[in-house]
């Protein structure tokens, strides 16, 4: 009976120490988030001064729930010439900086009509542009843009 008493004790907390260690391990597991920018083309192009740069991306819905995600250029996340201006275009239509854009992505799917033009003018050899993507749980991705002028 003494054996008894001794091994139920020692079994729970093997059981104790089994389940806190998993539980550990999978707060700690690093998360891919739940959604991804994909960049369709280029994220480093070069073109000559006065013309504009096009850069296609979309946005991957890595779960099983439908969500809307901001796409925007947040102030102080882009580094462009002082006559340079950057678009965020959306199935073709271009916004004016500032303004940000929020799409649907459907579930295991993707928005694909994403763009960011960059404008070049008179001065200038490079510029980058970061979008911000916030969404789909509190989740946010970033993705850089550089535009070079050809010499």
């Amino acid at each position: 009976m003494k054996k008894l008493f001794m091994t139920i004790p020692a079994t729970i907390l093997v059981l104790f120490v089994f389940l806190g260690v998993k539980c550990v391990k999978e707060d700690v597991k690093p998360s891919s988030g739940s959604f991804t920018i994909e960049v369709t083309g280029d994220s480093i192009m070069t073109v000559t001064l006065g013309e504009t740069g096009e850069f296609s991306f979309k946005i991957r819905n890595l779960t099983d729930y439908g969500d809307s995600v901001t796409v925007d250029v947040p102030q102080g996340l882009n580094e462009l010439p002082e006559q340079w201006l950057w678009q965020l275009c959306i199935e073709g239509m271009c916004l004016l900086p500032g303004n940000p854009a929020t799409v649907f992505v459907p579930a295991k799917g993707s928005y694909d009509y994403l763009a960011l033009h960059i404008v070049t003018y008179e001065e200038g050899a490079e510029g980058r542009v970061t979008i911000e993507v916030r969404g789909i749980g509190n989740d946010v991705k970033w993705q850089t843009f550089i535009l070079k002028i050809t010499p």
